[in-house]
């Protein structure tokens, strides 16, 4: 089996359509999940200075002499999707925001008003420990910058650094060198503090090779930071390093030894692989993206976020994505038409069955069994507890684990399933193995759900 590639979040070519939200209503296919208030925010700022080589996410090139008007209609249609997402979508309940993140594009390309105007309503939704994340680019980061987000109500700054070495950056089309990244993640850390620091990095860059990438690692270590999110270099359609690959002018060669090597070498500084792609030092992991990976529910604002959360009024389970491009956002949240949703896919059974199980397989910590049988019944519950003792799974892949009190494979109380064990939280889960975070593609390949 080969190392595997990261899986997308949802697949939405085999759920049910709606043309929007209003639609759903006539077509459900209801979740047997508890109705739970807790709700993630993603916000998506689409505009960046200029497009890097790789990426495939919904950006636009900033435009060279924004308008007012742009930028405030943005601001607007922020506040005004949040409460028509909130109120048509959630239901007439008070949902409790867990996590914000802003995303993009480059969101602190975004006045500094908007974004501190659309945390703080958010905010007064959650309790004051909520997570706010920010991603930011080397290049922007000035003292100045991260003391005007931390006012905003940022308390957390993800760093695209992808790498120190300046040919590869250049490479990647990156507009940072390796000094601008140290001296953001020193401005970064001094700020915030190295728990609330995360860089991005990137392997499998041309003819980078083992000795480049532990340089990386190193230098990435020494600054102290509590979490990272390393990735092997995907070609994505639509990109320009596509259509390089395409004509024999770049090089890629999926690196496995690169991805071991990382985790053998991060796990000797104390940070862990929780996640396929996401290593921290204990209790620095991102809770907005474990929200992702446990298949809780989100909002998704801004054009092109996605969403995933269930709607109240008959217990259907949505992905939701809203329009691309920026103006066409703008026009339809500010028109109220109702119609800044893109796709709405209701999911069916066996849909939430599948992404869960392409969820489990990206989490060291796997899945507890309370926590699925709330999802998705007692009959799945036992459909999964024997599928993942079969030989085939369990040892290699799957470790059945019953930890005493609902605690989580740290020991921690109490299970990430929120269930506590005077709830009937059994305590039993099944963890991933090493190897299954590494093979999950393959795993999910041999898994029959017909059978449940």
């Amino acid at each position: 089996m080969s190392v595997r590639r990261l899986l997308p979040l949802c697949s939405y070519g085999r759920h049910h359509r709606c043309s929007s939200a209003a639609d759903v209503k006539k077509r459900g296919v209801h979740s047997q999940t508890s109705l739970s208030q807790d709700v993630g925010v993603y916000l998506h700022w689409p505009f960046c200075r200029s497009i890097c080589h790789y990426c495939d996410f919904n950006k636009f090139v900033e435009p060279s002499n924004p308008s007012s008007n742009l930028y405030s209609n943005m601001e607007i249609a922020f506040l005004t999707s949040i409460d028509q997402q909130l109120r048509h979508l959630l239901g007439t309940g008070t949902p409790n925001i867990t996590s914000i993140f802003w995303g993009g594009g480059t969101p602190t390309l975004a006045p500094i008003s908007l974004i501190a105007a659309v945390t703080r309503k958010l905010l007064e939704r959650g309790s004051s420990a909520v997570e706010v994340t920010i991603e930011a680019n080397p290049h922007d980061i000035t003292p100045s910058l991260v003391e005007n987000i931390k006012s905003a109500g940022v308390n957390r700054l993800s760093i695209g650094v992808q790498s120190f070495n300046d040919d590869y950056l250049k490479l990647l089309g990156r507009r940072h060198n390796s000094l601008d990244a140290k001296r953001a993640i020193e401005i970064a850390v001094n700020a915030f503090g190295p728990e609330n620091v995360s860089i991005d990095l990137m392997y499998g860059i041309g003819r980078q090779n083992l000795k480049e990438w532990d340089d990386d690692l190193q230098q990435a270590i020494s600054f102290g930071i509590a979490h990272m999110s390393l990735y092997e270099l995907t070609l994505k359609e639509n990109t320009k390093f596509f259509n390089m690959w395409k004509l024999g002018k770049l090089e890629h060669h999926p690196p496995s030894d690169m991805y071991f090597h990382a985790i053998n070498l991060l796990k000797v500084q104390g940070m862990v692989q929780y996640e396929v792609s996401n290593f921290s030092k204990k209790g620095n992991e991102c809770s907005h993206n474990l929200n992702y990976w446990r298949c809780g529910q989100f909002l998704g604002i801004g054009p092109g976020a996605v969403g995933r959360y269930i709607q109240q009024l008959d217990s259907t389970y949505l992905d939701i994505e809203q329009l691309r491009k920026p103006k066409d956002w703008i026009h339809s949240v500010m028109a109220n038409e109702g119609k800044e949703v893109q796709g709405c896919n209701v999911l069916s059974e066996k849909d939430l069955v599948q992404d869960h199980l392409s969820m489990i397989v990206r989490l060291r910590e796997g899945v507890c069994l309370t926590h699925w049988r709330s999802m998705h019944g007692d009959a799945s519950a036992a459909w999964l507890e024997s599928t993942f003792s079969l030989p085939e799974f369990n040892g290699d892949f799957f470790v059945p684990l019953h930890d005493d009190g609902g605690a989580d494979i740290n020991n921690n109380h109490p299970c990430y399933c929120g269930v506590s064990t005077s709830n009937h939280c059994t305590g039993k889960r099944f963890t991933c193995t090493p190897r299954a975070l590494a093979v999950g593609d393959a795993i999910l390949q041999s898994v029959s759900i017909n059978s449940r």
